[in-house]
This record gives structure tokens, sequence and C-alpha cells, in this order.
């Protein structure tokens, strides 16, 4: 698939009626959500996407530096599990 210029040199290109199409589907599929930022640059046209509050920041980045600070624990604690799942012998 080639690049999509969001700022418009190929939101005339006609091998990408297809694409638009859906985004266009889409943004009417979901008109209510309060983060749809393809709605200022696609057909049918909607206005910019609503700041996210401090608290929405502030979790978003608590997660996911929970999240990594976890990944080394997670990883060998699924293997543990794995191996303990009975298995018949292979038969080769």
């Amino acid at each position: 698939m080639p690049h999509l210029d969001v700022y418009g040199q190929d939101q005339k290109d006609p091998k990408l009626v297809g694409l638009r199409s859906w985004i266009g589907a889409m943004q009417e599929r979901f008109a209510g959500y309060s983060h749809l930022y393809s709605g200022v640059y696609f057909e049918p046209y909607s206005p910019a996407p609503m700041r996210t509050t401090p608290f929405e920041q502030a979790a978003f980045w608590l997660d996911s530096i929970f999240m990594l600070a976890l990944f080394p624990i997670t990883i060998p604690l699924i293997l543990f599990f794995v191996m303990r799942i009975p298995r018949p012998p292979l038969r080769i």
C-alpha cells in the first residue's frame, strides 16, 4: 500500500478510492467517538478530536511504565506455566 499523505496530496489519487470510502464508512460508524483523528482530513469531515484530560494522559503513561516494568517478569512466568502443561511424548 502506498504511503498516504494526510495533508491532501493523495486525497484525489484514483488508486485510493477504496481506502477513502472505507475511512468514510468508519467515520460515519464512529461519529460519536470524541477522539476521531481522521475526521479532519477525510470526507465526511468532522471536527478535530478533543484533547485528553491530564488524568487520561497520566493513566496512559503510568500503565505504559507499569507494563514495561513487568515485562521481564511475565516472560519467565509464561514459560514456567507452559512447561507445567502435561504433554504426551513426541512420536517420530
